[in-house]
């Protein structure tokens, strides 16, 4: 006997998810939370919005008091979100978006991958891991989600 076809979840709130990526994608994680809030989800990441662009050069001169405030920020964020998106782009030497993708996958959230450009090079970490869902693109995140159930999340 066959088992009936997933059903999505009916959603009492919308998804709320984390958007992901190294500081050179910045850019493109602001066109992803715009179209994500767009498709009528909850966009939790706040650092792609910052009126001071964040870039490596400026957390790089950071007082470390600075940057662990920082790094809680996007924590909790996470920690208040359904899913994480995590944008992938060319080799990069920046690596706390992937911490932030194992940080959500160990608290129970999905990790979506998605490979943001052609030249897109995946950690091999991600590629062998069965963590993370790997669609090739944004609609297919969203479409996605609506499988994914609703977190609690701290008021």
């Amino acid at each position: 006997m066959t088992p009936p076809p997933l059903a999505p979840f009916p959603p009492s709130r919308p998804h709320r998810i984390y958007v992901a990526a190294p500081l050179p994608l910045l850019h493109d994680a602001r066109e992803a939370a715009a179209f994500l809030t767009k498709a009528g989800l909850t966009v939790t990441s706040s650092w792609h919005a910052l009126a001071d662009d964040p870039t490596p050069e400026k957390e790089h001169v950071m007082a470390r008091a600075e940057q662990s405030r920082l790094a809680n920020t996007c924590l909790s964020e996470i920690d208040d979100s359904d899913a994480l998106l995590l944008l992938v782009g060319p080799r990069s030497d920046r690596c706390g978006n992937v911490g932030e993708a194992f940080f959500a996958a160990g608290r129970g959230l999905h990790v979506f991958v998605l490979q943001h450009r052609a030249d897109a090079v995946l950690p091999t970490i991600l590629l062998t891991s069965d963590l993370f869902h790997k669609p090739t693109l944004i609609d297919l995140v969203v479409a996605m989600l609506s499988y994914v159930p609703l977190r609690t999340v701290r008021a």
